[in-house]
């Protein structure tokens, strides 16, 4: 039987250095964000985005800057943004992962519990860091204002909360804490790993 695994948590949280060091030992692990970028360029996806964002299209493509700046102040319009381009992502993940050829599969899922896709997982593996740390690796990749970046936090799962918590025991899911060296973030990867055996 295949087993699909989530990988989750904040913005700067460490996702997708969990998912490198996962494909360098020889999992296969898609990415919601590389799937997302197949889909900003499909037809159906730049004409529902056009409908409820219209200010957001040029020449026929979609403004990403602009987009972000509207959706990422106003909770709603996310919302609105995450109905149309979920649905799609999660579409092309679930096709990815049921034509994979491996036992066990991984997806980077920024956004699962926010959408409600827990279902559609055997086992979670939420990455979590301490908030300072995230806001500074997030300056340094993103080159966003500190304002822009607790924007961002604010949108996303309260992971850092007590509701936070209670839901993540609740379902059962596996956590990382990604607070210390690479070495000790393989180290705690390979604690996982051996649950799944």
């Amino acid at each position: 039987m295949k087993q699909k695994i989530a990988i989750t948590g904040g913005i700067g949280s460490g996702k997708s250095i969990v998912a490198k060091i996962l494909r360098e030992k020889g999992y296969t692990v898609y990415s919601c964000d590389e799937i997302y970028k197949e889909v900003i360029s499909s037809p159906t996806y730049i004409q529902q985005v056009g409908k409820e964002f219209p200010s957001c299209i040029e020449k026929g493509e979609i403004n990403r800057k602009l987009l972000a700046a509207i959706v990422f102040n106003n909770s709603q319009k996310l919302n609105r943004l995450n109905q149309i381009a979920h649905p799609l992502i999660m579409e092309k993940l679930n096709a990815y992962m049921d034509n994979s050829n491996d036992s066990i599969v991984f997806a980077e899922v920024p956004l699962l519990f926010e959408c409600g896709y827990e279902h559609l997982f055997e086992k979670i593996l939420v990455v979590q860091r301490r908030k300072e740390d995230r806001v500074k690796a997030i300056a340094a990749r993103d080159a966003l204002s500190k304002a822009d970046i607790l924007a961002r936090m604010d949108a996303q799962f309260p992971y850092d909360t007590e509701e936070g918590e209670n839901h993540i025991k609740k379902i059962h899911a596996y956590q990382i804490f990604n607070n210390d060296t690479t070495d000790c973030l393989k180290a705690k990867i390979n604690e996982f790993l051996n649950t799944l055996i």
